[in-house]
């Protein structure tokens, strides 16, 4: 396992390497009305897709044997692109107010899911290296295309255009890996999405659907707060801030990639034991690495953004405190879901979303970015307390060798 983990965590660290130039790219040269319709465009789109993607292609993987998935592998991307346009169409009233990145939104959520289905595909084939390709290729393009993009438009971005970007290198990702491994025969299937939508929904996944739908909306509480209660300013420096907190959890990512098809196969407590042994093995190397990047924050960020956002300093600070304590904790969400508690998940999540929309607007007005960072960093911590200690009754009911 610990190899598979450095594998897709050293090609997410590159590719995030390279995404972190064009953040600073962005974060230097796009002025910060822009900056912040980059943030919120983005949050919406992540928060759309993650709610489609996310729930699906975790059915994807828990449901493959059950559901029968391995005759039609494309039906949770049909089922995906259902709900692809029931989004559109919610969305459709509000498209005057959100401009010129209502269509780039649009392209960015159908290549966000695209993008991560075929990632799911390799995930579920254990086929990491094949995985860990997507993360490098897509982080290229998108760094040559914003290249192209800074050239031709003189220093002077807009939203919509890295927007556009990103989707496009998304969908071309999509295209060329599912061509070389899965063919594109039969792709999309509406009656085999619709069939997948009923089991669905009278089933225990229903609630997977829910929680990862509110999770999404949670996860982007602070951006849409701060959207709506504070000024550009205080939303694009969140923005800046956020870009950095990214790199700082990209770790966590990997060992989710990693431990979810592998606690799958785990049949006694001694084999889910003997894996979060191996997690807080790898713990105990990131948890310095995160209290080095907070303390040198205070020197780096401002040489990246020429001091334009002094708080988002301490904005990233206040997130490596939710990083540190994410890194110890929610990779025993993974568990819960490999064991189907659907619905204890759920009301977690529902419950912890209320608690983060009442902090964000209560410390956002008293302290704006900063705030905001604050209800997040409580929300999240309370959040994953609550789910380590589910999952210890868990282990405990898995039986002995």
């Amino acid at each position: 396992m610990i190899k598979s983990i450095t594998k897709v965590f050293s090609s997410a660290l590159f590719a995030k390497f390279i995404l972190g130039v064009v953040g600073i790219l962005l974060i230097r040269f796009m002025n910060a009305p822009e900056f912040a319709a980059l943030t919120f465009a983005v949050g919406l789109a992540t928060a759309i897709s993650q709610v489609i993607a996310s729930s699906i292609n975790k059915i994807y993987i828990i449901g493959y044997d059950k559901l029968n998935l391995r005759e039609n592998s494309f039906a949770p991307l049909s089922f995906q692109a259902l709900l692809i346009s029931i989004a559109v169409l919610l969305l459709l009233p509000f498209s005057a107010k959100l401009g010129n990145t209502f269509i780039p939104i649009i392209s960015l959520i159908i290549g966000n899911c695209f993008s991560r289905f075929v990632q799911t595909y390799f995930q579920l084939k254990r086929s990491f290296g094949s995985y860990a390709m997507i993360e490098i290729t897509r982080a290229v393009l998108i760094l040559l295309g914003f290249l192209i993009l800074l050239y031709w438009n003189q220093y002077n971005i807009c939203a919509w255009q890295v927007i556009i970007l990103q989707a496009g290198v998304r969908f071309f990702v999509f295209v060329v890996f599912m061509f070389m491994n899965m063919g594109l025969q039969n792709i999309f299937n509406l009656r085999s999405g619709m069939v997948i939508m009923r089991v669905v929904l009278v089933s225990n996944y229903k609630y997977l659907i829910g929680y990862f739908s509110i999770f999404a909306i949670f996860a982007q509480v602070d951006v849409f707060c701060l959207r709506i209660l504070s000024d550009n300013y205080n939303l694009a420096s969140y923005g800046a801030a956020f870009r950095y907190y990214s790199l700082l959890i990209l770790a966590l990512g990997s060992v989710k990639t990693v431990l979810f098809p592998v606690i799958k196969t785990a049949k006694t407590k001694t084999d889910v034991e003997d894996i979060y042994s191996q997690y807080w093995q790898l713990v105990k190397y990131i948890l310095p690495l995160v209290f080095l990047g907070t303390l040198l924050a205070g020197w780096i960020m401002p040489l990246v953004d020429a001091g334009k956002y002094p708080s988002s300093i301490t904005v990233f600070r206040i997130l490596s405190i939710s990083a540190a304590i994410s890194f110890c904790l929610s990779p025993y969400s993974e568990l819960l879901h490999s064991n189907e508690k659907f619905s204890f998940m759920f009301y977690l999540m529902f419950i912890s979303l209320i608690l983060n929309i009442g902090l964000n607007i209560i410390l956002i007005v008293w302290f704006g970015d900063i705030g905001a960072a604050i209800g997040t960093t409580v929300a999240f911590a309370i959040a994953n307390i609550i789910i380590f200690r589910k999952s210890r009754s868990v282990i405990a009911a898995y039986r002995r060798e």
